[in-house]
């Protein structure tokens, strides 16, 4: 069951145009959170089921629901319907209709992916950026084909690896391990050959069909995980909310996965 979150901006129809990319959907709730509440927008309903509709004729059930906010959190909101449905995905836009061109994420999808249990797939887009919004060209086809997992052995990348290898659809796995050390230190080559050994642990003990590739790199996680994403041209990045490091302080979010 997916929870697909929409605000009938630009960003979420074209979200909805990719929904079709994500294997081994039962069911799908479009999920809608109207300002101030569905009193305060009467029309909501309306464009809510005329969009379940567009949907629905991809041949998967599909339920509109109308979301009472509180307090103006729409992320709460999300987040408590995803819970309150038992989703096992939420999917929506990197941004909405509040969009802000110097923000990567907008504040509804950052506060889902903060304060969310479930998992969570942002879509990014073609043409964000664009002066008209309505050029944007959906980078969704094969959202599943090839995927890019950063790793660094701790236990959030058994449940990763374990989640990944029953996904169907994939083509490619890299596995990629940041080494926080640069090339020229003088133990970077017994760091590196460490890391090849452990992340060849890891495809034999989690993929035993399909082509998965191993690579290690030296530098900042952050920099180094999203440069990869784009020389690699990989059509999802799958990340673990923690890592090693995060579990000792209390945030919302691991610094490697917040600023990837």
């Amino acid at each position: 069951r997916v929870l697909v979150a929409t605000d009938f901006s630009f960003h979420s129809d074209r979200v909805l145009e990719c929904i079709g990319g994500i294997p081994g959907m039962e069911e799908i709730v479009l999920a809608h959170v109207p300002a101030g509440g569905p009193d305060n927008d009467p029309t909501a309903g309306k464009e809510l089921n005329k969009k379940a509709v567009l949907i629905g004729k991809s041949g998967i059930p599909v339920r509109p629901l109308l979301v009472q906010e509180k307090a103006g959190d729409t992320a709460g909101a999300i987040v408590r319907a995803a819970a309150q449905e038992r989703a096992s995905l939420i999917v929506m836009g990197a941004r909405g209709t509040n969009l802000l061109r110097t923000l990567i994420l907008g504040s509804v999808s950052r506060g889902v992916i903060e304060t969310g249990t479930t998992d969570v797939l942002i879509l990014h887009f073609k043409g964000e950026d664009a002066p008209d919004p309505s050029a944007m060209e959906p980078f969704c086809k094969n959202i599943f084909f090839k995927i890019l997992c950063p790793v660094d052995f701790s236990k959030p990348t058994a449940d990763l690896l374990a989640f990944l290898s029953d996904l169907p659809l994939v083509r490619e796995v890299i596995l990629l391990h940041v080494l926080p050390v640069p090339a020229f230190d003088k133990d970077s080559d017994a760091l590196e050959a460490e890391a090849y050994a452990k992340l060849g642990e890891l495809k034999r003990a989690y993929f035993r069909t399909g082509w998965v590739r191993t690579l290690v790199r030296h530098g900042d996680p952050v920099r180094e995980i999203a440069d990869c994403a784009q020389k690699e041209d990989v059509s999802l990045l799958v990340i673990s909310r923690y890592g090693s490091r995060d579990y000792a302080t209390n945030i919302p979010l691991g610094r490697t996965a917040a600023g990837v």
